[in-house]
């Protein structure tokens, strides 16, 4: 199974002009699972859990690349990937039911 997380910083040129930082950054995350797990199972692990590894590492590669820069290091912010996906579940539901 693969996630594959995109980080866009400060994209627009007006956000960047109050930022000393633009990044992008494309990461890819492969997990394996044995062959007796489920669908179901995959999906309770993988949408929180591999988001949140995916992200961790995305984290961790940023500081270090600009760790030693002259404009300091950035740190992207934690993110609570179950409140998250609880919101984007509750909002997609909202939707279902006005349509």
């Amino acid at each position: 199974f693969l996630i594959e997380l995109f980080i866009d910083v400060n994209k627009s040129a007006k956000a960047f002009k109050s930022s000393r930082y633009r990044i992008f950054l494309k990461l890819l995350s492969v997990f394996d699972f044995s062959r007796d797990t489920t669908r179901e199972e995959i999906t309770k692990l993988l949408i929180p859990n591999g988001l949140a590894m995916a992200y961790s590492t995305s984290r961790g590669i940023i500081g270090e690349l600009t760790a030693n820069s002259i404009i300091g290091k950035y740190i992207l912010p934690s993110v609570n990937f179950m409140e998250l996906i609880k919101k984007k579940s509750h909002k997609l539901k909202d939707k279902k039911k006005s349509h």
